[in-house]
């Protein structure tokens, strides 16, 4: 995999916190994303599923 020079990791930087500050952005993340991260996090505290 290739690093990225600073220049292209600014601009990859830049284009994620654009993301964060569009309101249909952050409310297709809650609606969609998110309740799955928490159900990844529900397993993690699983003792049986991390055997």
């Amino acid at each position: 995999m290739e690093v990225p020079t600073d220049d292209i990791r600014f601009q990859i930087e830049l284009e994620f916190i654009q993301c964060l500050a569009s309101p249909s952005y952050l409310n297709r993340t809650v609606l969609h994303a998110y309740p799955h991260a928490l159900t990844f996090l529900d397993l993690l505290d699983d003792e049986k599923f991390r055997q």
